[in-house]
């Protein structure tokens, strides 16, 4: 994942230069085909008795007969969404994914408009993505030695730092610096978001929580396109975007420290 962009802006830069937005759709489509359905339909196991399993997590016996899912702790998904944590969490990683996909969108638009050449912009763009791997790389591990919470306010701290970077016009080299702090940053936010909402609420219904979190996320990434365009147009240019999405990660790092300590676990013990 952390080298999608790496390689398909560029190649989507070229095939749109070489044969027009409209071939170069169909040219992705077909390698989207190519690399992902024939595989997922000749290689993927789809029935859980395969690997041995039964429905909800049972685990087939040696005597055929189906033992019961073990027990785990955890928060109920209903009180956790309800607590204010969960609220604070919500707001920092909405804040963060808006910042994220309207600087994605707006990113080559904006390097255009500076005077960059596409290529660049492409460039620049496809860097981003590669940035993310030494983010997770650091970022993660430190995740398991520090507070969670404080390093994930780190990370977004690093994409205000990389919008500060943006703002200075000051040729080529603020544009990789800021390729370089909002890229690490944009790649450890969804290992942290992962480990926190386990650390958090427990695996118990990891999945409800995350997918009610996730559902906030996806809002805020639909809002981020069409928010930064008006407010592009509003403002004249690109300095109140970038303003205001360095407010946003700013915001985000105080949100995530605000979730506090989690509720109190359920003390039910793991069966084994």
């Amino acid at each position: 994942a952390g080298f999608a962009s790496v390689i398909f802006v560029p190649l989507a830069t070229w095939l749109v230069q070489a044969h027009g937005w409209r071939d170069a759709l169909l040219w992705l489509a077909a390698i989207l085909a190519a690399a992902t359905v024939v595989p997922h339909a000749l290689l993927l196991r789809r029935d859980p008795w395969v690997l041995g399993l039964q429905p909800d997590g049972g685990i087939t016996g040696d005597d055929g007969g189906v033992r019961a899912p073990p027990i785990v702790p955890g928060i109920p998904a209903d009180r956790a969404i309800r607590s204010a944590s969960f609220h604070w969490l919500t707001a920092a990683f909405a804040l963060s994914a808006l910042t994220t996909t309207a600087l994605a969108v707006h990113l080559i638009p904006l390097l255009l408009e500076r005077g960059y050449s596409p290529a660049f912009a492409g460039a620049a763009l496809g860097a981003l993505g590669l940035m993310a791997l030494p983010g997770r790389l650091v970022f993660t591990p430190l995740g398991s030695r520090w507070p969670r919470p404080a390093v994930t306010a780190a990370i977004f701290l690093l994409g205000a730092l990389g919008i500060a970077a943006l703002l200075v016009r000051g040729g080529e080299g603020w544009v990789w610096a800021c390729v370089a702090l909002f890229g690490a940053g944009f790649g450890a936010i969804t290992p942290a978001r992962a480990a926190l909402v386990a650390e958090m609420y427990g695996p118990l219904e990891y999945g409800r929580i995350n997918g009610v979190l996730a559902m906030w996320l996806a809002v805020a990434r639909a809002a981020a396109p069409v928010g930064a365009s008006v407010l592009y147009t509003w403002g004249g240019g690109y300095t109140p975007v970038l303003w205001t999405l360095m407010a946003a990660c700013l915001a985000a790092a105080a949100a995530v420290l605000l979730a506090g300590t989690p509720p109190v676990r359920s003390p039910v013990p793991v069966r084994p």
